[in-house]
């Protein structure tokens, strides 16, 4: 939960498997409470945790719903951003999708997952719908933070995937042409020929788009690692330290620092990934900047 948000979803994700593969729990107070201390009980267990974890979140005193950068913007804007970015980074298509993509795939999906009883469809199609909620109302939560929901696009995919390959191999067979091959070995020259092709457009990809960016990215990330190093500071285990400003504007050299440091007790926070008040920036114990490109140690 510490690491990402939509963890927090686990106990709904728990009761939609009960009521997808198994009967939905009888509203009835016995029943309900029978059904609580059966199949319910790993529900009411994480719920629990989550609980703990909502109070840390958003009513405590430092919690971090204090933090602009982790508002909640409850809006049919936020949510159609978030789905367009979101699906563009899901299907690597980047940036191309606007409300007509988002409508027609979130169509196609339901289609899919409800034109038959297929629980597996049903289960994931609720999955991707509810894995994102903690993330979808807060701004600039896409890319790396939807490998949770990922694993429900994986699925999903998956499954469709085969039935199309079955479909595909059954016709084929029937053809005079393919007819001596077989649905098996029809079957496995599809599945060949597709992860060939999938292969294919991720090497293009790597080469098209990451690898320039890998290229760009990679010196400046050693610069920051050498100049760490070079400066050496001595970091007190259990020390807040702050960075009021990094060359990469995201979490990167909070990484780079923990892992320089080799202290798990020492706090390293970003004024740039997370804004930090005068307050907090006077609270730390050691606070570094980089000036120019250059790495200076303020305290």
């Amino acid at each position: 939960m510490n690491s990402k948000e939509t963890a927090a979803t686990l106990p709904l994700i728990l009761l939609v498997y009960e009521c997808v593969y198994h009967e939905a729990p009888n509203w009835r107070w016995a029943d309900l409470a029978r059904w609580i201390r059966g199949p319910g009980r790993v529900v009411l267990f994480t719920g629990c945790l989550n609980l703990l974890y909502l109070y840390s979140r958003a009513v405590a005193p430092d919690a971090l719903r204090r933090n602009p950068a982790y508002r909640l913007v409850f809006s049919r804007g936020r949510i159609l951003d978030f789905q367009m970015n979101s699906l563009s980074d899901l299907l690597l298509t980047w940036n191309t999708f606007d409300w007509h993509w988002v409508l027609g795939i979130w169509a196609l999906l339901t289609y899919l997952a409800w034109r038959r009883k297929r629980p597996v469809l049903r289960f994931c199609w609720f999955y991707m719908l509810l894995t994102p909620l903690p993330i979808e109302f807060v701004q600039g939560r896409h890319g790396p933070y939807l490998y949770t929901s990922l694993a429900g696009w994986a699925v999903f995919a998956s499954v469709v995937f085969a039935d199309l390959v079955s479909a595909a191999s059954t016709f084929l067979a029937g053809e005079p042409i393919f007819r001596r091959l077989g649905r098996p070995a029809l079957s496995a020259i599809l599945v060949v020929s597709c992860v060939f092709l999938w292969a294919r457009q991720n090497r293009i990809l790597k080469e098209s788009q990451l690898k320039p960016e890998m290229e760009n990215l990679s010196p400046q990330t050693w610069d920051a690692i050498q100049q760490l190093r070079e400066l050496n500071p001595r970091i007190r285990p259990g020390s807040q330290v702050v960075f009021l400003d990094d060359p990469f504007h995201n979490f990167d050299m909070a990484f780079i620092a923990e892992l320089s440091f080799k202290d798990r007790s020492v706090t390293v926070r970003l004024n740039q990934a997370t804004p930090l008040s005068p307050k907090e920036i006077a609270a730390a114990d050691y606070v570094f900047t980089f000036e120019a490109g250059k790495l200076v140690q303020v305290r």
